[in-house]
């Protein structure tokens, strides 16, 4: 690694900061818009919450073409599309006059902005300037979703405060263009070949670059991602952690308040699941370039299951919190070792593709975990058995663990020889 690698580590900041601003402008902020919308369109709680789930359903349609796009188009370009999209969401919706108005700004505007300006944007570029040290850059640049869920509620909150919502939205689609788009301009570098260089800084070629070749002529048209097995293993691993992850951030408050615990000690448990998410995305960043990819993506299954296994043996709160602790820690793991053996299973070239093609399976298991959880409960009248079949879930998710493919160097570096001189 080449310690003056300042354009590299550029990437990394701009990735965090433009996550930050999508996610934490959008999904983070959504209880306060809703709360504002229902005062003043009388719209019933169902439909409040249909703004979530417009933008789930229309990512998940256009990400894989956006995966093409960004295999194929400058990422700089459609990042700044992505910024000038959500800014213009907001501004749209300081003027709706209607609830439909808002959703369709939501599964229009707001959807495509956090599509190509949120993680799979920044994850594609990031894959491209790292390979040693790979999942602590995605892990880095994911923890400012976490930081941006920290600072936009609050920001927004005292906007609306000061000026009610029409102008408090106005203000913010504003700031999030001043702070996101002059920045993506000055610095997104599309790729280190722009700057002579190559991942991580190297001044030559890595013993990776032959690889990454064979590979995007592999996995050159999405057939030979359907035909991959390692595609179908990596997307069920993923979709099965973030499915369980929706669930429980939508059914921890009602579940920790039925055992008895206070509201103030719910929120409590959803700021510790915030930050521990940050701890989580650092901790197996570094750890996820260090060993072999799919132990790090087990563990982050088994700390998953042991955190639902709090929930289900004892309601104390200090066990409640120790659940919370792991749950956050496996939430926030996951994101860089995703990233980072779809980048190594599929290669950089491919690599917007390969993750556009599994958001469609991701999101419809994340939105159908939880209202299965929900009922569950109208079934049971308690969470066990929706926490019970979570388990199960993630326990078959870890058996398909050895269906993903990561030779070692060596070996990699043989077979391409063969393949040469064949």
């Amino acid at each position: 690694m080449n310690k003056n690698f300042s354009h590299g580590w550029a990437q990394v900041f701009v990735a965090l900061l433009v996550q930050g601003v999508s996610i934490g402008a959008v999904y983070f902020t959504y209880g306060l818009v809703a709360v504002s919308f229902g005062e003043t369109f009388q719209a019933d709680r169902m439909v409040l919450m249909l703004g979530v789930t417009c933008i789930m359903i229309t990512s998940g349609i256009i990400s894989p073409w956006a995966g093409v796009w960004l295999d194929r188009y400058p990422i700089k370009r459609l990042m700044l599309i992505g910024v000038l999209c959500l800014s213009g969401g907001y501004l749209a919706l300081s003027f709706v006059t209607a609830m439909w108005q808002v959703l369709i700004i939501y599964g229009s505007l707001i959807a495509v902005a956090t599509t190509l300006a949120g993680p799979l944007a920044a994850n594609t570029l990031l894959v491209r300037w790292f390979h040693q040290r790979r999942t602590l850059a995605l892990g880095i640049a994911a923890a400012g979703t976490s930081l941006g869920g920290l600072a936009f509620p609050l920001l927004l909150q005292w906007l609306i405060d000061s000026f009610e919502w029409r102008a408090a939205f106005q203000i913010l689609s504003a700031i999030i263009l001043v702070c996101s788009a002059p920045w993506i301009i000055l610095l997104i570098v599309n790729h280190p070949a722009d700057r002579d260089l190559h991942p991580d800084g190297a001044a030559a070629p890595v013993s990776q670059d032959s690889l990454q070749q064979h590979q995007a002529l592999h996995f050159s048209n999405t057939k030979a991602f359907m035909r991959s097995k390692s595609f179908w293993a990596i997307a069920f691993v993923a979709g099965a952690l973030t499915a369980v992850q929706t669930a429980m951030l939508a059914n921890l408050v009602p579940f920790v308040t039925d055992s008895g615990a206070t509201a103030s000690s719910a929120a409590l448990l959803l700021s510790l699941l915030a930050a521990t998410s940050v701890l989580g995305k650092l901790l197996f960043g570094i750890v996820g370039d260090r060993i072999d990819l799919r132990v790090a993506f087990a563990g982050t299954l088994i700390v998953q299951c042991i955190a639902l296994g709090c929930f289900l043996s004892n309601q104390q709160f200090a066990v409640l919190a120790l659940g919370t602790v792991l749950l956050g820690l496996a939430s926030g793991g996951m994101l860089p070792i995703w990233g980072g053996i779809v980048g190594q299973v599929f290669g950089a070239d491919n690599y917007g593709r390969a993750m556009g093609l599994m958001t469609p399976i991701i999101t419809l298991l994340a939105l159908t975990a939880p209202p299965l959880a929900g009922y569950a409960y109208d079934v049971s009248g308690n969470y066990s058995l929706a926490f019970s079949g979570f388990i199960v879930v993630l326990a078959l998710a870890t058996l398909t663990l050895p269906l993903i493919r990561i030779k070692h160097r060596e070996q990699e570096g043989a077979e391409l020889s063969e393949a040469t001189t064949a």
